[in-house]
This record gives C-alpha cells, sequence and structure tokens, in this order.
C-alpha cells in the first residue's frame, strides 16, 4: 500500500468515527429533552399541588374568617343578653305565673336560640371545677360540704364563641 492509499484510509476511518460520534451525539439530545420533560412535568405537578394547597389554605381561612365577623356585635350584645338572664333571677315566684312573664321567659328562650345559631354558648359554672381558662374568681369562700375549687355561685356569666373564649364566667370559688 502506497502512502497515499493509507493516509486516504486513515482520513476515511477518521471520518466514519466523526460520523458515528455525530450520530451517537444527536441520541443524546433526545435523552436530554425527555430528561427536561421529566423536570418539567415534575415542576408542574409541585406547582400544581402548592396552588392546592393554597386554595384549601384560602378556604380554610375564608371560613374562619366568616365564623368570626360577628364577634364585635356578639361581644357588644353580651351585657344585655347577660343583664336579662340575671333578672329573670330574681323574678318573684308569685309572679312567674303571670302571661306577661311568660313573654319574658320566651323571649329568654329566643335569645338562646339565637346564641346558638350564632356559636356563642355558655360556660358551666354552678357545680363545676374551677377552671383558669373559662372562669375568674370573683370570690373564695369557706363552704361545708364542697370540694376546694368548686364553683359555688356565679356572678356573671362567661361564654365561647364557636369553642374559643369570649368572655370568661366570674365566679365565686370554695376554698
Amino acid at each position: 500500500m502506497t502512502k497515499s492509499k493509507e493516509h486516504k484510509e486513515e482520513e476515511i476511518e477518521a471520518e466514519v468515527e466523526d460520523t458515528v460520534e455525530e450520530v451517537e451525539v444527536s441520541e443524546e439530545p433526545e435523552v436530554v429533552v425527555k430528561e427536561e420533560n421529566l423536570d418539567y412535568k415534575e415542576a408542574w405537578i409541585r406547582v400544581t399541588a402548592d396552588y392546592q394547597n393554597l386554595k384549601k389554605e384560602m378556604l380554610d381561612k375564608q371560613t374562619e374568617y366568616v365564623k368570626y365577623a360577628n364577634r364585635n356585635m356578639l361581644e357588644d350584645l353580651l351585657p344585655v343578653i347577660e343583664h336579662f338572664h340575671q333578672g329573670l333571677k330574681y323574678v318573684p315566684e308569685e309572679v312567674k305565673s303571670e302571661s306577661w312573664m311568660q313573654g319574658f321567659e320566651q323571649i329568654k328562650k329566643q335569645l338562646d336560640e339565637f346564641m346558638g345559631k350564632n356559636g356563642l354558648e355558655k360556660i358551666p359554672t354552678v357545680g363545676e371545677q374551677f377552671d383558669p381558662s373559662l372562669h375568674e374568681a370573683m370570690q373564695n369562700k369557706v363552704e361545708e360540704g364542697k370540694a376546694p375549687g368548686e364553683i359555688l355561685s356565679e356572678v356573671m356569666g362567661g361564654y365561647k364563641l364557636n369553642g374559643k373564649l369570649l368572655q370568661p364566667a366570674r365566679v365565686i370559688v370554695a376554698e
């Protein structure tokens, strides 16, 4: 073989190797594109999940806002409701059967229904154990037969709004 033929064969072999490398390189972009597509798909899934979480969080906040939107109005109404209930406690027995007094009892029933519909609940007091997270002790009193910390009487009612304390009950507690 002559040198020029050898040289030409070497050039052809080099050219074939380059062509083979190009073919191999041309296959790699498909793999790269597939990997990029997977990356984009995973990112899209994460973004979609984040969006769904955000929607849920916003709905929860909106529900919470609506649940407590009437809080200020109910706080302003509590003294009226409480004074009405306190007033009914001191009605003489002989007057309780009169028709006008039954009208007041009906108003009390309607107020209690109104409170329930709006998530307002009265905190139990007399006979219960004192709980500083629900009750405010106005006085301690020694009384026979009563356990220490037992609530003897209610000075002013306490209320929760949808399970959260709105106003603590003011009570007299046994020592």
